[in-house]
């Protein structure tokens, strides 16, 4: 009797070879990403969106007490207008972290890991629960979840099923990525949805986060310069953010993300 191995098709065994060990971020957007590893003039910057939100009610007279809770909106910051975000992703080589001194906040109103993302977002559900507006969540550009007719698309999701980081954030904890295989939230086919366009203001969208704590983290990101998507114009930015930290720009220490000074200029 033949082997399991020998009765299984050798095109589809290596098939499963290659998807197993080829890095989740190499697939992660349609267009491989063979350009520089610079930091170029792209840069991280972090936003105060809310400050010490408070007690919140909703339709049923349930109070979420957000006292102390801060709100920040983490950007990428382009070198022009015309630039594009596809990917923030993280492996062992360029680890991603967002992390916080205290728990973010997660709504209960979602199930599992779509809390992790923005694509369940929506600013109608405010009223009724407003809690909502300051959930935290993972995201290319979109603030609620994805309007077709503006050209945008839902934000996808791929994890390294035995380091998987999801779960963990949408469970109000922190997001590691830092395995060999990696894992990134991305969009698919960058240059064909306006999700991750740069814009006038140039900078782009990528988390909101709602915490009593510090935030701070480490990102690796694939950007299309001057919109051009093809493996050559890809650049991967590895850069980051705090949200506190010396504000002084003459200190050795200088945070320059930092929106909030701690006292610790040197």
């Amino acid at each position: 009797m033949p082997s399991p191995q020998a009765s299984f098709p050798a095109v589809l065994r290596f098939c499963l070879v290659l998807c197993l060990c080829t890095p989740f971020t190499t697939q992660a957007q349609g267009v491989d990403c063979n350009g520089e590893e610079s930091n170029g003039d792209f840069s991280l910057s972090i936003e105060l969106f809310a400050e010490d939100i408070g007690p919140l009610t909703d339709l049923n007279g349930s109070v979420t007490d957000l006292s102390g809770y801060n709100t920040y909106r983490i950007f990428v910051n382009t070198e022009g207008p015309l630039d594009i975000l596809g990917t923030v992703y993280g492996d062992d080589v360029r680890p991603l972290s967002i992390t916080s001194t205290q728990p973010f906040h997660q709504t209960p109103l979602f199930p599992g890991i779509a809390n992790a993302l923005v694509n369940v977002n929506n600013p109608l559900l405010f009223t009724t629960f407003p809690e909502l507006e300051y959930d935290s969540w993972l995201t290319i550009g979109i603030d609620q979840a994805h309007n077709s007719s503006a050209g945008e698309t839902a934000i996808a999701l791929i994890e390294d099923p035995l380091a998987a980081f999801a779960p963990a954030f949408a469970a109000g904890g922190d997001v590691v990525i830092n395995t060999a295989t990696g894992g990134a939230w991305y969009i698919d086919d960058a240059d064909l949805y306006t999700n991750g366009d740069a814009g006038a203001d140039q900078k782009v969208l990528i988390a909101q986060l709602t915490t009593q704590g510090q935030v701070s983290g480490d990102l690796a990101m694939q950007i299309f310069r001057d919109g051009e998507a093809n493996s050559e114009n890809c650049i991967r930015p590895y850069l980051s953010f705090q949200s506190h930290g010396c504000m002084d720009a003459s200190a050795c220490n200088y945070a320059p993300t930092a929106i909030f000074d701690d006292g610790t200029c040197d």
